[in-house]
């Protein structure tokens, strides 16, 4: 009997590979066929640096990008160079790294002597809230921050033991792994204390994991020094600490986030942020239950409640870069994409069990396989989301038709696509469901002037400022429409300081070297234009706007 037992495992786990092979790729299938997303224009397809011949070099040893993250844009400059402005060849790449990523999470489970590694494994690979960082190429970074960190963490564990073999070679490559996860996105920077929870679940921890893990911690904090030293730079990021509101932002994420990862149902890209009160009763119970569920599990961390005391400290960890100590809006699937093995992991011990007290292991198996075949079909339909930004944020109004973030990215995406009436349409649903929000308002006036209502544009603009807007996009479109109007000598102010708050910015220099151009400030103007051909040599806009100014200078100093 236990020989049966032991083959049908084998068999349980051959068959769960061979899922995580074949049937990941059949679930994202209908994303392969989509183009561009949101966000892949700056870090891809519109960077300089990614066309730029010395390209790697820059994104190394230069402050030009706009995080430190070399190891993830070094990917994409590669790629571009062999799929250019084809989306198919980064989004297979996508989906390798996280077959990959899943065949790795099988390993380290295993390593742990996880009960059920494997469908664990084939779990996570077919979760369809991991949709968002596979098939949107911007989230390369997530996918190779993963995957360092799980390299990091097999080869720490080979390490484990006095006489294991090669050891400090090992431990070398632990270390380098995690070092390439931190340069490939700087939010895994929480790894060591994952390290540290997977080693109490092998043995009691010593005085001697203490100078091991050192190290681990120190690359850590330095990397993410360099990161916020990159962010500072940017004079529009303002960081406000707000530790009670950080800590009520933690209870609901921490719930919202299992919520979708035990019934992955109205997914969406995004979802309308909380507006938390400190002062309402309501915003403190998920956090009183998050701390209860704590303390419980500890409880009893000695009998039933061990695995998972380990299994939430290790989720409530991972979420942690998603929390923050810093007011964000962003509630995006991609960031449980790190912590949703540890629910995987419990989901496939508890069947893994169940399946070896029953009397007929195929009902357990028929039951997995219902699971696989769900968690496969909602995939599917998810990835087909994610072919152009129109769909995806259509889908996202369908799923929550009250949400202003849902419509305000229709409508950013339906101007992109051409269709200026309908974000017309979709900005005013924005503004309607959020009349302070200044990113509506911003969105709406860019369809408004789109469709050649100028004055209309100007005056959500102006509104957007007084709710106190003062990003250099707000400002530079502002100065731009009133530009366009044939108001340069209003539209001046606003340029400058928009170009005071971005220096880096190609299209804002532009635009106020057009300014400058028109109000007969030539020599003025044609700084600016220079210093947008030293942003992005190959811009042909700005090396004709330069021509033009040269030629209108001598007329001028005449």
């Amino acid at each position: 009997m236990r020989a049966d037992r032991s083959a049908s495992a084998d068999a349980a786990w051959r068959a769960a590979i061979v899922g995580i092979v074949v049937l990941t790729p059949i679930a994202y299938w209908p994303s392969l066929s989509g183009g561009f997303l949101i966000d892949d224009d700056i870090l891809l397809t519109d960077s300089a640096l990614i066309r730029a011949a010395d390209g790697v070099w820059r994104f190394w040893w230069s402050a030009e990008a706009i995080d430190y993250w070399p190891v993830s844009n070094t990917s994409l400059w590669l790629e571009w160079r062999l799929w250019g402005g084809q989306a198919l060849g980064y989004r297979i790449t996508n989906l390798l790294l996280h077959v990959v990523e899943a065949l790795l999470f099988w390993r380290i489970l295993s390593r742990l002597a996880i009960p059920g590694a494997a469908v664990a494994a084939l779990l996570f690979a077919l979760h369809p809230v991991n949709v968002e960082t596979v098939a949107w190429i911007s989230q390369r970074k997530t996918l190779l921050a993963l995957l360092f960190a799980q390299l990091s963490a097999l080869a720490y564990l080979k390490a484990e033991g006095p006489s294991a073999p090669r050891a400090g070679l090992w431990y070398a490559a632990s270390l380098t792994c995690f070092a390439a996860a931190l340069l490939s996105k700087v939010s895994v920077a929480i790894f060591p204390l994952l390290l540290v929870l997977m080693i109490a679940w092998t043995r009691r921890l010593v005085r001697r994991d203490a100078a091991r893990l050192a190290p681990f911690f120190l690359t850590a904090a330095a990397l993410v020094g360099v990161n916020i030293w990159f962010r500072a730079r940017d004079p529009n990021i303002e960081v406000q600490i707000d530790i009670v509101g950080a800590a009520l932002r933690a209870g609901c994420a921490v719930w919202f986030y299992l919520s979708k990862a035990l019934l992955p149902v109205d997914l969406a890209f995004m979802y309308e942020p909380w507006r938390i009160e400190a002062a309402q009763v309501r915003w403190w119970l998920p956090l009183g239950a998050a701390v209860l569920a704590t303390l419980l599990l500890w409880r009893w961390r000695d009998t039933w409640g061990r695995p998972l005391l380990f299994a939430w400290l290790y989720y409530c960890l991972a979420l942690l870069p998603a929390m923050g100590l810093t007011e964000t809006p962003y509630i995006e699937d991609h960031y449980q994409h790190p912590a949703l093995i540890a629910v995987t992991a419990v989901v496939a011990a508890a069947w893994q069990r169940w399946r070896e007290r029953i009397d007929s292991p195929r009902l357990a198996n028929a039951v997995m396989l219902g699971v696989v075949a769900a968690l496969t079909l909602l995939t599917w339909r998810h990835a087909a989301n994610f072919t152009d930004n129109v769909t995806l944020m259509r889908a996202a109004t369908v799923t929550d038709p009250q949400s202003a973030t849902a419509h305000r990215n229709l409508a950013f995406a339906l101007l992109h696509a051409g269709d200026a009436p309908a974000a017309q349409r979709a900005g005013e649903d924005a503004v309607a469901l959020d009349p302070g929000g200044v990113e509506a308002r911003k969105v709406l006036a860019a369809a408004l002037a789109a469709l050649g209502d100028r004055a209309a544009a100007i005056e959500q603009l102006r509104v957007a400022l007084q709710l106190g807007a003062s990003d250099p996009e707000t400002l530079g479109n502002l100065g731009a429409f009133l530009r366009e109007s044939g108001r340069p000598r209003e539209a001046l102010s606003h340029l400058e300081e928009a170009v005071r708050r971005s220096p880096r910015s190609f299209r804002l220099r532009c635009n106020l070297g057009k300014t400058l151009l028109e109000l007969g400030e030539t020599d003025e103007a044609m700084r600016h234009f220079e210093e947008a051909l030293r942003i992005d040599p190959t811009a042909e806009e700005a090396r004709q706007l330069l021509a033009a100014a040269r030629e209108q200078r001598p007329a001028t100093a005449n």
